[in-house]
Order: structure tokens, then C-alpha cells, then sequence
């Protein structure tokens, strides 16, 4: 089930997204007080920020935050993704949890933008999800760690 995160789902979020982190061993150092506030911002104020998560039996297996912030070049607004991510036990609830970010996204109150990235690797089966939704691929990220 694809559901809204809410207060009580902070402590399982944050065990989860510390595999996630652990899963693309990213050189920045997980914290357990910085993913809480990241995901009390998002369950506190759903009209500009919000989480979904993939409910299975009552284990998450899956997440999605979006955030709302005005563009550096305007008085409107995008919305983007901080994470996707989907185990493999809730292989096939991504398309779900995009389109309610998707139609979530779609009503903060001036928004241009919205988007949903692809961090981990060039990924042929998300972009075709994205075109599905109705997206265009405008472009890519690259990454420096520093040490």
C-alpha cells in the first residue's frame, strides 16, 4: 500500500533510508538527527512538503520525499524529489508512489516545476516510467565527493 508518511513512521524511515545510504555508500556520513528533521519538515507541512511511503505488512519498503522551493530566477516555485527509492520486496509500487507525488506536486500553490531525478545510474526502465507520467529527461547530474 502506498500511503502518506506519517509522525509514526520516523523512526522505521530512518532505518530504512540508513540501508538505502549504506546500499550507495555515499562518502557523506549518514545521521539519524538530520534524516528526523528532513522528515518531520515533510509530514508537518504537506502543502509544500511530503513523504509517501511503500507499506507492506507494516514494514516500509519504500520512500518518496518531495520538497517545494522557490526558483533562485522567479516568484514560482519547483518541486522536486530529495529521494526515490523502492526495495525489492515493493518492486512495482514506484509508479504509484510518483504519480501521487506527481499529482501532490501539481497543487503547491505556485509551482512551474516538478521533478523526479535519477541519482544512482542511468536506469532505461525509470526513464521509461518518467515518459509514461508525461516527464521529458532534461539533462543529467554529475557527482565529486570530496574527502
Amino acid at each position: 500500500m502506498i500511503r502518506e508518511a506519517e509522525y509514526k513512521d520516523i523512526p522505521k524511515l530512518v532505518e530504512y533510508l540508513r540501508g538505502v545510504h549504506q546500499e550507495y555508500a555515499r562518502k557523506a556520513k549518514f545521521s539519524d538527527d538530520a534524516v528526523r528533521k528532513v522528515l518531520g519538515i515533510a509530514v508537518s507541512n504537506k502543502k509544500l512538503h511530503n513523504a509517501w511511503v511503500a507499506d507492506i505488512d507494516g514494514e516500509i519498503e519504500g520512500i518518496l520525499i518531495g520538497v517545494s522551493h522557490q526558483l533562485w530566477y522567479s516568484t514560482q516555485k519547483e518541486v522536486v524529489d530529495l529521494i526515490f527509492h523502492v526495495s525489492e520486496k515493493a518492486r512495482g509500487s514506484g509508479f504509484y508512489m510518483a504519480r501521487k507525488f506527481q499529482k501532490w506536486a501539481a497543487r503547491v500553490p505556485g509551482v512551474a516545476e516538478i521533478y523526479l531525478s535519477e541519482t544512482t545510474g542511468p536506469n532505461e526502465r525509470l526513464h521509461k516510467m518518467y515518459d509514461r507520467m508525461g516527464m521529458k529527461h532534461v539533462g543529467h547530474m554529475f557527482l565529486q565527493e570530496v574527502a
